[in-house]
């Protein structure tokens, strides 16, 4: 087996899940994944980059999805990471944003142009209702007609989901003109997030795990330049 990011065939296993656990886990709140997850999943690691990824790539469809979106927390309008990205857009900037959601991102910026993509049939459908248009493409299909077509490219929250980080990323580069900038936020390995085992950090929701250095690898792969790592403050009311 290949790591999904960097094709390294140096990598180790760090856990077995038994897969009876993870379904109960998920229906405790009110999830049905036992048609998703047939089998125990292994939790890999990539020596080379440090990738840490799900064996299967088990992902989510568009019934686990909107399961989720029944919580109010689930698409927010208002994240930290949302208003990192608005400080650095340009009102003459053409900008995309990878899985948008509902458009809460979207609708806040005031860009020349914006596109967003995303799968999910109900976020779309709730982002009309707001008067924002998405495009049900992903972003490898997205980059066969749009190379070199972008000033800024955004994605939040989205990487972690896909089975595939490598083809995903390097569309995401595509994209981007010369000097554009690209904006991922993901939830980070470094931070409290590897000293839990929230469900909703685990398959068939998160498929993958990203530290500080396999973003410093990221560029290495795809001959970027680190413009800057932010980690969001975590606060704790008492």
């Amino acid at each position: 087996m290949l790591c999904r990011l960097c094709s390294s065939k140096n990598i180790c296993l760090l856990q077995t899940i038994r897969r009876e656990q993870l379904i109960s886990k998920w229906a405790k709140l009110g999830i049905s994944t036992s048609y998703l997850l047939r089998n125990d999943l292994e939790y890999m690691l990539c020596k080379e980059c440090d990738l840490r990824f799900y064996k299967p790539m088990i992902t989510g469809d568009e019934n686990f999805y909107n399961a989720l979106q029944k919580f109010d927390w689930y698409y927010m309008d208002n994240k930290k990471e949302f208003k990192y990205a608005i400080d650095v857009i340009k009102s003459d900037d053409e900008v995309l944003e990878i899985g948008s959601g509902s458009g809460g991102f979207l609708k806040q910026i005031s860009a020349k142009r914006f596109v967003g993509l995303e799968l999910s049939q109900e976020a779309i459908k709730i982002a009309a209702e707001r008067s924002i248009r998405l495009e049900n493409e992903i972003i490898e299909d997205h980059a066969r007609n749009h190379k070199d077509h972008y000033n800024v490219v955004c994605s939040f929250q989205v990487l972690e989901h896909v089975n595939n980080p490598h083809s995903f990323l390097q569309s995401a580069v595509d994209v981007l003109k010369s000097g554009g900038i690209m904006i991922v936020a993901v939830p980070s390995e470094d931070s409290f997030l590897k000293y839990t085992e929230t469900v909703l950090n685990m398959p068939p929701h998160h498929v993958t795990r990203w530290s500080d250095k396999i973003l410093e690898n990221i560029t290495k792969i795809f001959g970027l330049q680190l413009l800057e790592i932010y980690h969001e403050k975590f606060k704790i009311f008492i």
